[in-house]
């Protein structure tokens, strides 16, 4: 008999995985930036809307591979 695992993405919030740890608010703040990090971002050389973060302020681009430098959490910071 083989079980098979299944791997769910959590829905909803981002910050679920820390439970009740850390505080109601730190972990509202802490979701907010990961849903904006993890948003679509759209590419500066192509338009495509394909851009992940690389490394923190490190942006690249999975349509045409344009790699930029931009902010930590967004590609470009707002103003």
């Amino acid at each position: 008999m083989i079980l098979e695992m299944r791997v769910e993405r959590v829905q909803g919030n981002p910050a679920k995985r820390f439970m009740a740890k850390y505080g109601s608010t730190l972990r509202k703040k802490v979701a907010e930036i990961e849903r904006v990090q993890r948003a679509l971002h759209y590419c500066p050389s192509c338009g495509k809307p394909k851009v992940r973060r690389y490394a923190i302020g490190i942006w690249i681009c999975r349509g045409c591979g344009f790699k930029f430098a931009g902010g930590a959490w967004v590609p470009s910071p707002k103003e």
